[in-house]
């Protein structure tokens, strides 16, 4: 995640600690107008708890977080943080993801795949 972030031209930063809430982010960044984005990897944990499988689609368990990774997310969100989780199995496929639909692809060549992509939809949900 710190490459791909780095490819794209930010200046990431591994394990941020914050000066006023006790806790770090795995993989940090500024976005445009100074927004702290704090990438929390999920599954990292020495002894993540696992939830009953899904009920509605009966597919693999769904992982729930731990009351530390809870208060982790909360803690940087409530300093004025932008959270975003990411599951460690899921890291690879999020820096490959393609995030425009269809009709967006057609009217533009530019392509918003990858971390880029994954920014993107940050930025126009802060708008």
């Amino acid at each position: 995640l710190q490459r791909a972030l780095r490819r794209a031209g930010f200046e990431p930063l591994l394990r941020c600690r914050t000066q006023s809430a006790p806790v770090h982010a795995d993989v940090a960044m500024l976005l445009d107008g100074g927004i702290p984005v704090a990438f929390l990897v999920d599954g990292e944990e020495p002894s993540p708890q696992v939830a009953a499988t899904d009920a509605l689609t009966s597919e693999r368990p769904c992982a729930s977080l731990t009351p530390e990774a809870a208060l982790k997310g909360l803690l940087l969100a409530l300093d004025g943080w932008l959270v975003v989780r990411i599951r460690a199995e899921d890291v690879s496929a999020v820096l490959r993801a393609s995030w425009k639909s269809s009709h967006d692809r057609e009217r533009s060549a530019s392509s918003a795949d990858g971390v880029e992509g994954l920014l993107e939809q940050v930025q126009q949900h802060l708008a």
